[in-house]
């Protein structure tokens, strides 16, 4: 685009502005570039399915699958950022990262992306860090007990019936 080129331009070659800063602004215009040519190739791809004859319906789940956003009937929808399993996440989900477990309050879209927002008020950029927190059932207990106790390397076998005794009495309170 040329407005993109003539900006460029100018912060490459204006004496007014330092090194650090004519970095920090290529930075930018790069990513403005980027995201230019994203949605030119969005456009260009819906527009070549209109006119070959694809169905809405066709076209929209494409939409879905390549989580484009797309505007239908005055109505932006944008795809919702993913947790490393490739899991949407929603407001009100509990997730798994960084060493703790989460719940979401908010979801915020800026110009780095997207930002979950947790409960006690801490912003995390990078939603990939991130995976749903499955809580973890009498079954998977007693899974983990059976391989622990076939395994010679394991502690006493008293003291692993004793902790997964209290475990399981913890499972019956929250059920």
């Amino acid at each position: 685009m040329r407005s993109i080129d003539n900006l460029r331009d100018y912060v490459l070659t204006a004496p007014s502005i330092c090194s650090t800063t004519r970095a920090i602004l290529v930075g930018y215009i790069d990513s403005i570039e980027r995201e230019v040519k994203e949605l030119t190739d969005e456009r260009d791809l819906l527009k070549t399915q209109w006119e070959a004859g694809v169905d809405f319906d066709q076209r929209l789940a494409a939409a879905a699958e390549g989580r484009i956003d797309v505007t239908l009937f005055g109505v932006d929808y944008t795809a919702l950022p993913l947790d490393a399993d490739g899991v949407p996440i929603h407001a009100g989900d509990v997730l798994d990262g960084y060493g703790k477990t989460i719940e979401v309050v908010e979801l915020r879209y800026g110009r780095s992306g997207w930002v979950i927002v947790s409960r006690d008020g801490n912003a995390y950029a990078d939603c990939a860090a991130f995976s749903h927190h499955y809580a973890t059932t009498v079954e998977d207990m007693l899974r983990e007990f059976a391989k622990r106790w076939d395994d010679p390397a394991h502690y006493a076998k008293g003291e692993l019936v004793e902790t997964f005794a209290a475990k399981l009495r913890l499972a019956g309170e929250d059920a």
